[in-house]
């Protein structure tokens, strides 16, 4: 699969924008994470006592980080695809190929995101905590997977219209 080829417009600035704020969202959760953790091995080793709270922090944000990382992912063509066979095909062959990748991957993202809203929306209303110190409610990280699969969502249709659009013009 390679880069996905994004419509021009409206669209195209929304879809950046929204990267935008899912990249600058991981880069505040590697900045918070490494603070955290920072702050516990300062504490741990200088003041001789520990926050309790880093393996959380660290275990929540890295949820949060791989999720919200899947949309950038994408767009940079970063997903798995098998090169042995995909290089050999034609370039006819070649967008058939990733047209029906963007398909699968829309009606998978789809499902797998329903899943995650409906576990998130259960959580919220049973009031579910994490059994921690800082008591975590189970929606947050939940909401995080959420909304890094709706932006994946977003970035897979953009492609689909994208690939759609090279290939009426063929």
């Amino acid at each position: 699969m390679s880069k996905p080829e994004h419509p021009p417009g409206t669209l195209e600035r929304a879809y950046q924008g929204l990267l935008l704020v899912s990249n600058g969202c991981c880069h505040l959760i590697l900045i918070v994470m490494t603070g955290v953790i920072g702050i516990d091995v300062g504490c741990r080793y200088v003041l001789g006592f520990s926050t309790q709270i880093a393996e959380e922090v660290a275990s929540l944000g890295l949820v949060a980080l791989i999720f919200l990382s899947l949309p950038g992912a994408f767009d940079e063509g970063r997903f798995l695809r098998i090169d042995v066979v995909y290089v050999r095909l034609s370039a006819r062959l070649r967008r058939m190929a990733d047209f029906a990748f963007h398909l699968t991957a829309v009606a998978v993202t789809c499902v797998y995101l329903w899943f995650v809203i409906k576990l998130a929306l259960n959580s919220y209303k049973a009031g579910m905590r994490a059994d921690t110190y800082l008591a975590t409610p189970n929606y947050l990280p939940q909401t995080a997977m959420a909304f890094g699969l709706a932006t994946l969502l977003i970035a897979v249709f953009v492609g689909l219209v994208g690939l759609a659009q090279r290939m009426g013009q063929d």
